[in-house]
């Protein structure tokens, strides 16, 4: 396997926790007075964290932009 940047070993790490925290609050019994705190959260997890974490690693942000040739016959 190729060697990861710790950048992304971070990145697989807060995607780890995020599921796991996304497992804990579906399938596990939450008292009463934490099921808002997990309907705050989860919205968060779900589009913040991943989302920016997913554009960043395989959005087009690594992609050369576009080189712009000029006309030098002035």
């Amino acid at each position: 396997m190729k060697d990861m940047s710790s950048g992304m070993k971070f990145a697989v790490l807060i995607i780890m926790i995020t599921f796991l925290y996304l497992f804990g609050v579906t399938f596990i019994n939450i008292p009463q007075s934490g099921i808002e705190q997990a309907k705050t959260i989860v919205p968060f997890l779900l589009g913040s964290v991943i989302g920016t974490l997913i554009g960043f690693y395989f959005g087009k942000k690594h992609e050369q932009p576009p080189t712009v040739v000029e006309d030098r016959r002035k």
